[in-house]
């Protein structure tokens, strides 16, 4: 099953590099679109509620270890949907070469922790992530850069 969802990135790969399309720049929008997909589908489920994320959800919250759970969530989650605006922003700077990937590599570490954030309270609710999310994840921390170990470069 993990061999057929990657042979569609492999060949994404594969073609970008044969037409001379820059296969850092190739990868870094596939880690966005990943990110990005998995933080919308999250956003859609929590706006129903609690019940967006199971059945079962509701009655963790009512627990008072989770009573909190429910708004770290949804900070969490809206932090990432930042983060993942920002990584758009940078992979943009970095197609019009204004900074190169530079400004890429000092943001994604960031969505990787607010992805992991996410992740953290999903599994304190009990509610499992899905192999979509766990792909995000593991691309946005393939780097092994930690958030706030580089700084961005400086608007003139």
């Amino acid at each position: 099953m993990y061999a057929l969802r990657a042979l569609p990135m492999f060949a994404l790969l594969l073609c970008s590099a044969a037409c001379g399309a820059d296969p850092a720049l190739t990868q870094a929008r596939s880690t966005l679109t990943s990110a990005t997909s998995v933080v919308a589908d999250l956003d859609a489920r929590t706006a129903h509620g609690p019940s967006g994320l199971g059945p079962d959800v509701p009655a963790r919250l009512a627990e008072p270890a989770n009573a909190t759970q429910w708004e770290a969530l949804q900070a969490s989650l809206a932090a990432a949907s930042r983060r993942t605006d920002e990584a758009s922003v940078a992979l943009d700077l970095w197609e019009g070469d204004d900074t190169g990937d530079l400004a890429w590599r000092t943001i994604v570490p960031c969505l990787a922790q607010e992805l992991a954030e996410v992740r953290v309270h999903l599994e304190a609710l009990g509610v499992p992530t899905s192999v979509d999310f766990d792909q995000a994840l593991a691309l946005t921390s393939s780097s092994g850069e930690r958030c706030g170990t580089r700084t961005p470069p400086v608007e003139h």
